[in-house]
């Protein structure tokens, strides 16, 4: 996937091209329209007429218009290995989508439906694109990872946008920049549209993100956690960590320890269920010196010893506000460790947020580390 390092793609455009017939009837959120409009300020997606926005979200969409989308939003015209006259050997694909779908054929993002046949006609559905957009990405074969999706509801174009924000905002395999930070690199002016509009956030942080001031709130309240799809009361201590500009409600029987490393902040909470600390039982929150980019911190999370990484992607994901996702595993004849490490960013400096237990802690700490971060509230002096 060479041509995702490349910075700036030009010309880049989303032709959506319905199928023949009359449109679906469906409806489409606010939000699906008002991404349209910012990938329709961002040259992303042309609508129906190239002269006036005429976006057509509820209409139909086959599979040909998919591939075309996926295509271009990839930047695939621009590879070195291009062909505008390269033919995929199905029998069934228009002139204008021809070299998409061979292109597709080629990286072995579709294998079409048999028979000679791409299906050119057919409707796509959620599972099938989520699959091209995911093989083209570099994450490999998806399609039974991504089995619970809908593979029978036709999409319409709403979908595509929805679709194809996302893949935008995923970072491609061997990257640590989203592919629309890699496309808007060297330009700042479309680079200022995508801020404005969502597509590139200025943080990436669980929770809530506020404005300048400390957000106020009791010191404990009452909640619970879902344990094993059973509901546990629980009690709740609001923490304020400075350093982070982060306030959080913490589980009773978690001890919270703060720490500060050459320019690094450090927050991690342990368990200590019936009084028993448990260091291997751990949600540790690294705001990183700022003399350290995302990529080197990646690789310095890459080399621990021990550990197996896999980096996790779409539906497999647990943390879907950080830029990277990967799961952790330790094994040995007498320990079994697990856990995730999440990339995000507070401005210039990156956030790592890690989780990490024995196996059978899973269930009991996983809920409980999971509400401390949906809770989060980050706040900004000074900005």
């Amino acid at each position: 996937m060479r041509y995702l390092h490349r910075a700036l793609l030009m010309g880049l455009a989303i032709a959506l091209v319905v199928t023949s017939g009359s449109a679906a009837v469906a409806s489409v959120a606010p939000l699906s329209e008002e991404r349209a409009t910012v990938l329709y300020q961002l040259d992303l997606f042309l609508g129906m007429d190239r002269d006036a926005y005429v976006p057509n979200l509820e209409g139909a969409t086959n599979r040909a218009g998919a591939m075309t989308m996926i295509g271009r939003a990839l930047d695939w015209p621009r590879c070195p290995d291009w062909d505008d006259e390269a033919v995929s050997g199905f029998r069934d694909v228009p002139y204008w989508a021809e070299p998409y779908v061979a292109y597709a054929v080629a990286g072995e993002v579709t294998v079409g439906i048999g028979d000679n046949l791409f299906g050119n006609d057919m409707a796509v559905t959620k599972r099938q694109l989520q699959t091209w957009f995911e093989r083209a990405l570099g994450f490999g074969d998806t399609w039974e990872d991504n089995v619970s999706l809908d593979n029978s509801t036709p999409l319409i174009r709403a979908d595509l946008v929805d679709a194809t924000w996302n893949a935008l905002m995923d970072v491609p395999v061997g990257e640590v920049d989203t592919l629309i930070e890699s496309i808007l690199a060297e330009d700042a002016q479309r680079r200022s549209i995508a801020v404005d509009g969502g597509l590139i956030p200025t943080h990436y942080l669980p929770g809530e993100i506020l404005g300048d001031t400390v957000p106020v709130g009791p010191d404990v309240v009452e909640g619970t956690i879902v344990i094993e799809g059973m509901e546990e009361a629980t009690t709740y201590s609001r923490h304020h960590f400075e350093a982070l500009h982060m306030v959080a409600y913490v589980p009773e029987s978690i001890e919270v320890i703060t720490a500060e490393d050459g320019g690094t902040d450090v927050v991690s909470m342990y368990t200590a269920f019936g009084g028993i600390h448990r260091e291997d039982v751990h949600l540790t929150l690294t705001l990183h010196d700022a003399a350290k980019d995302l990529e080197q911190i990646v690789a310095a999370g890459l080399e621990a010893g021990g550990y197996t990484l896999t980096r996790l992607y779409g539906i497999s994901r647990a943390h879907p506000w950080a830029k990277l996702e990967m799961a952790i595993e330790y094994v040995s004849d007498t320990e079994h460790y697990v856990g995730r490490i999440a990339f995000g960013q507070r401005g210039e400096r990156v956030l790592s947020v890690m989780t990490h237990m024995p196996i059978e802690f899973a269930d009991g700490a996983q809920p409980r580390f999971r509400t401390i971060l949906d809770g989060a509230q980050w706040y900004f002096p000074g900005e």
